[in-house]
């Protein structure tokens, strides 16, 4: 018989006497706390889980956190309470096959919402307590990787807990985007070292003298125009599920990851304002900054999306026919941020150049400036080719 389930148990004589009733899609974690290895594996035959509980509340909150790597991975998990003083193995030896099989299909019920009912139970009219409570549901329901299914238990949710629909999504897309952040951060940390960028203690210093102001508007002008379009979509491996990741969220990764900052104050605000709304779980649209509270932004935003950047399907340019703006994005955007960084890196190169010259004949310096220099030298030689091999100096 071909089951679209798998039951999980605590020990070994749950799964016996559960066998011995009937119930033969039934794994144990045998006592230890979950790994991913045994999820992984479970997840190979099936995609439904239900977890089989005893009636002692402690240990169901224990396991609250290998019910999320659970979540995590794109899993359907549903929990059965048994009755208190009860588990599987001595409630299955008590009851009849037909008996157990009805106890279980008719006290199923969604993890998210038995987990709402059970820690409510706790917080009761303690509002410390309840935003405590609202903090940790969120919590789990965040890592679910299918957004109609985190809609559906936000939905839930919002019913049981008595809070508004949007607070819960902004709350649940705050801790989508932190977790995409700090993932794309640990990813560039491991590309800067392969680039020996890392050790580079020049660089920074360096930023602070550089002011890119053409590059830095080409990259406002991006954000205001297309910063709430799809640059591309991210597809986790675990669930195979795809995120979609805005040309404004791109930008915004990219330059904080290499700990860039635009000189030009007015850039600068524009820049803060888009970091703080992907925090808060959006993307501002252009029309925001139109009516900015700031005259100079609603000033230079009327400009900026005046300046035809948003064109018709094609363009003219030196008799060709050239896709427009809109249409190259994923060509486009990456291009403007190299571009902008390989102009930070030449003027890096070049007043290292002059320190060199500046610290006479004292070897040890001169070795570690040259060290820098192969670094930045060997960063800039991989922005040009991502440039399509054209230099800027």
């Amino acid at each position: 018989v071909k089951h679209t389930k798998c039951y999980m148990v605590e020990g070994y004589t749950d799964v016996i006497s559960l066998h011995q009733a009937g119930i033969e899609n039934v794994v144990s974690s045998s006592g230890t706390s979950l790994t991913e290895n045994q999820i992984s594996l479970v997840k190979r035959f099936t995609d439904n889980l239900t977890i089989l509980y005893d009636g002692d509340d402690a240990g169901i909150k224990a396991s609250f956190r290998g019910i999320d790597m659970i979540l995590e991975q794109g899993m359907n998990v549903k929990v059965v309470l048994f009755p208190e003083g009860e588990d599987p193995d001595s409630f299955a030896r008590k009851m009849s096959k037909s008996e157990l099989k009805d106890f279980i299909s008719e006290n199923e019920q969604d993890f998210i919402s038995f987990k709402t009912s059970l820690l409510l139970q706790d917080a009761q009219n303690d509002p410390v307590k309840r935003a405590g409570l609202v903090s940790n549901i969120v919590a789990s329901i965040a890592i679910i990787p299918d957004a109609i299914t985190r809609s559906m238990y936000i939905r839930d949710c919002s019913s049981l807990l008595h809070v508004k629909e949007d607070a819960l999504y902004a709350e649940t897309n705050k801790r989508i985007f932190k977790k995409r952040d700090d993932t794309r951060k640990r990813e560039f940390s491991k590309v800067r070292q392969e680039i020996n960028l890392k050790q580079s203690t020049a660089l920074p210093g360096f930023i602070d003298d550089v002011f890119a102001e053409v590059n830095e508007k080409e990259l406002i002008s991006l954000l205001l125009n297309f910063g709430d379009h799809e640059l591309y979509s991210e597809t986790d491996e675990a669930s195979f599920t795809a995120h979609s990741i805005t040309v404004a969220e791109n930008i915004t990764s990219e330059i904080l990851n290499d700990e860039l900052e635009f000189k030009s104050l007015i850039y600068r605000q524009i820049f803060e304002d888009y970091i703080t709304s992907i925090k808060n779980g959006e993307v501002l649209e252009s029309k925001y900054f139109i009516n900015h509270q700031e005259d100079k932004i609603r000033k230079l935003a009327a400009d900026v999306l005046s300046e035809n950047y948003k064109m018709s399907t094609i363009w003219e340019k030196d008799g060709k026919k050239i896709e427009a703006t809109e249409t190259r994005l994923k060509e486009i955007v990456p291009k403007t941020i190299n571009t902008y960084k390989l102009k930070i890196l030449n003027q890096a190169i070049k007043d290292n150049e002059t320190q060199i010259k500046s610290v006479g004949n004292d070897i040890e310096k001169i070795t570690k400036l040259i060290e820098r220099k192969m670094a930045l030298i060997e960063a800039r030689k991989e922005l040009i080719d991502l440039t399509g091999g054209r230099a800027i100096f």
